[in-house]
């Protein structure tokens, strides 16, 4: 227990009472050199399990365990003969199999390891460790399709675990689609909300499955269609715009595709020329969420391009009476109109308002990480 707690300190002190107690238990000598790896302590490590050997030559947990300490330690071949032993005492011992992949793996062996971590799969299939290294395995062989199955199992087994992640994100900015799936879609919101995943990788990947929709796609004006009046800011336009992949993805990687780019002038233009009218989208648009919503992410997008979508005359002039009512408000004491931030965003940094500073900053919002990206800190 206080060894998978890692209060590796209080194990140790226990493993060592329990060598004392019991000096002919190679169990503990095991555990004690787990422990000592785990600190660091190589050396102490290797003494620990050559005691635990020569007491039990056919334990295949002890030969596991030092096979991975002279694997960690770059003893390949060592690490080798102790995994092969391990397996032939116990061919059932999933850990040794997959442990001799990687031992196989670093040899330059690929179709052994392949097949070893195969073996691992097979014997234990709910070890997200062997999914893992299956599915890395398949994509050096150059079988992306069938890595995916194996590390999809990995982050289904092991949520957290960042480098299956990373290696799943890699698979899946490979792929172009001809049809929208939602379970790929889940996966690629997953990706691109993680700190550890490069957004700008996935981007192609992300606007072409966002393409195959045709309910998304019809958005996608072709490139002979600019008049950005015949956008209307409905709500459906707006649920489909608010979709949380998109979001994303215009608030965390350049959309270099003219189809997107296009897009993001058309909404900005819908929304300012709406807020200039007083449309009745507008007038709800103090609580409209999903508004305020899309126009973060647009703004987000803006900024990443430096603001180099087309801006027509009228929009710079509406622009300026926008940016006056703004700045007014911030002098006084009225709420402001978040809608309105964020639609002046989309046009020029928070950071040229005054008063921005009072605006107010979080990274638990769209329009929060907007304030601090764009007004905190500045590029």
């Amino acid at each position: 227990v206080l060894m998978q707690s890692n209060e590796h300190g209080e194990a140790e002190a226990a493993l060592r009472r329990a060598v004392s107690a019991g000096p002919e238990s190679p169990a503990a000598h095991n555990y004690l050199g787990v422990v000592l790896l785990r600190t660091g302590r190589y050396g102490e490590a290797v003494i620990s399990f050559e005691r635990a050997l020569a007491l039990n030559p056919e334990d295949d947990t002890v030969h596991n365990n030092f096979g991975y300490a002279r694997l960690e330690h770059g003893e390949v071949e060592a690490a080798h003969i102790h995994f092969r032993r391990a397996i032939e005492i116990n061919p059932k011992n999933a850990m040794a199999h997959n442990n001799l992949g990687n031992a196989l793996r670093a040899l330059g062996d690929m179709a052994a390891s392949m097949a070893s971590y195969r073996c691992a799969v097979e014997i234990d299939p709910g070890n997200p460790m062997s999914k893992f290294n299956l599915g890395r395995a398949l994509v050096d062989a150059g079988q992306p399709e069938a890595a995916l199955v194996h590390l999809r199992a990995a982050v289904r087994l092991a949520p957290r675990a960042g480098a299956a992640w990373q290696w799943l994100a890699d698979v899946l900015a490979q792929m172009r689609f001809d049809a929208c799936d939602a379970g790929v879609e889940g996966e690629f919101i997953e990706c691109l909300s993680r700190p550890d995943i490069e957004p700008a990788y996935l981007a192609q990947a992300v606007a072409s499955l966002l393409r195959a929709d045709p309910s998304f796609h019809v958005l996608l004006a072709p490139s002979d269609c600019d008049d950005a009046r015949a956008l209307r800011l409905d709500d459906a336009v707006l649920r489909q715009l608010a979709r949380p992949l998109f979001l994303l993805l215009l608030e965390n990687a350049v959309l270099c595709d003219p189809d997107f780019e296009r897009l993001v002038a058309r909404v900005r233009r819908a929304a300012i020329l709406a807020w200039s009218a007083r449309s009745p989208l507008w007038d709800a648009a103090r609580g409209h969420i999903v508004l305020r919503e899309v126009l973060g992410a647009v703004a987000h997008q803006c900024f990443l391009t430096e603001y180099l979508h087309e801006e027509q005359d009228d929009e710079s002039i509406i622009v300026e009476q926008l940016q006056a009512g703004v700045e007014a408000v911030l002098a006084g004491s009225g709420p402001v109109n978040q809608a309105q931030i964020a639609l002046f965003a989309c046009y020029r940094p928070l950071g040229t308002l005054k008063g921005a500073g009072t605006l107010p900053a979080s990274h638990s919002s769209i329009g929060g990480r907007l304030v601090l990206r764009q007004a905190r800190e500045p590029a």
